[in-house]
Formats: C-alpha cells, sequence, structure tokens
C-alpha cells in the first residue's frame, strides 16, 4: 500500500523534474485513476505512475534525467532488458515509481508492460488509440494539475474496462495491473503479436465494440 505522503513527495518531486527537463509526460494508471475517481492517491495502490510521450526523451538527456532522479532521493534505478521501455525507481521514502516510455505509430501508442522488473520474458502491451493524446487535457491531484490523457473517463474505460472497481478493497493492494489484464481482458490489453496485427490493420488485433462495451460496465 502507498504511504500517501511519501507518495504525493515522489510525484511532485518527479514530475517538478520533467518539468525543468521539458520532458512532455501524462500521469496514468492507478495515479490516474485515483486522482479521477478518488480525488486523491489511491492507498490501495503500490506505485506512482508516470508515462513520457513517443519521442519525449532524447537519448543525450537520459543520464541527465538519471542523475536528477538520484538527487530527489531515488536509490535504485532498474531498466528493462533490451530497447529502454521502463525504469523501477525505488524512492528513499519506500515509495516507488513506475516511469514508461511510450512508442506509437499514426494509429496507436502503446506501452510496454512486465510482470517483474528484472524479468526477461517478453512483455505484454497496453495500447490505444492515438486521439487520447493528440490534445492532452489536466486534472488536479493534491493542489496541482497534472498531464492526462484525454477525454479521461473514456481513456479508463479502455485501459480497465470497469474502472470503478480497480484498486478498490484492501485485498486488492497487491493487484497489478497485468494481473488486472488477465483476469477482465480491458480493451488496451496485448500480446506482442496482437499489437503487430493491430498496426497493421488488421481486425482480430483489435477488441470488438461489444468487447469494450461488456468490460466498461
Amino acid at each position: 500500500m502507498l504511504e500517501l505522503k511519501g507518495a504525493q513527495e515522489v510525484l511532485e518531486n518527479t514530475t517538478d523534474v520533467l518539468k525543468v527537463m521539458a520532458v512532455p509526460y501524462w500521469i496514468d494508471s492507478g495515479t490516474l485513476l485515483g486522482a479521477y475517481r478518488d480525488k486523491n492517491l489511491i492507498l490501495y495502490d503500490h506505485d506512482i505512475d508516470i508515462r513520457i510521450l513517443p519521442g519525449g526523451l532524447p537519448e543525450a538527456k537520459m543520464p541527465i534525467l538519471l542523475t536528477k532522479l538520484w538527487d530527489i532521493g531515488y536509490r535504485v534505478l532498474i531498466q528493462n532488458y533490451g530497447k529502454r521501455a521502463e525504469l523501477i525507481c525505488a524512492h528513499e521514502n519506500k515509495t516507488l515509481l513506475d516511469l514508461k516510455f511510450a512508442f506509437r505509430d499514426d494509429n496507436w501508442l502503446w506501452i510496454y508492460c512486465w510482470s517483474k522488473p528484472y524479468g526477461i520474458e517478453p512483455p505484454r502491451v497496453h495500447c490505444y488509440p492515438v486521439k487520447f493524446f493528440e490534445n492532452l487535457t489536466e486534472i488536479e491531484l493534491l493542489g496541482r494539475k497534472y498531464p492526462a490523457p484525454s477525454p479521461i473517463e473514456e481513456y479508463l474505460g479502455y485501459h480497465y474496462g470497469n474502472w470503478r472497481e480497480f484498486k478498490k478493497r484492501p485485498e486488492q493492494a497487491d493487484e497489478t495491473d497485468l494481473q488486472w489484464d488477465y483476469m477482465f481482458n480491458p480493451p488496451c490489453a496485448m500480446s506482442l503479436e496482437e499489437l503487430a496485427q493491430a498496426r497493421k490493420g488488421a481486425p482480430s488485433a483489435v477488441k470488438s465494440d461489444e468487447t469494450k462495451m461488456e468490460v466498461k460496465q
């Protein structure tokens, strides 16, 4: 579970760094859900979720970002294997940051998701229509405003399906987005193969409107 004061510190200090570096980002997953549904961070969450827009962090700036993250109190920074797509960062106040780097083509934007930050198994994908990111909106959380996909409620439906029930109870504290994917198969959840098919325009890779309506209920 989150220690809310420490999690707020991590969220504010990390986004301050990204702003100073002019790195475009949005808050996502449980952090966005808490801001929209609960008007707060979710106690039963386990990390802060921030995403960097495609091309938002040139390789030359990566060492600068790592140094600044260390300066604000992160003491463990774990990168996924292969192409840079995720940093799992542990702050000295015990808060975890899940910082993912997004990718896109003309129709889709996606992030890669691993069950373990140090695992070498193939990741799964959260994939969204690019319309959610063409004109980011803002959402208020604990007295600050943060970038978010637009429209937010439609995005949360695409991300979770029934977003009203995610991380609502103490027994869900250890439940991750990937576990939710396997249980409820929301529209965004894809395998690497399904992502490849979607990018080619294969109808079978994209969940039907009927499926989307079922998971949103």
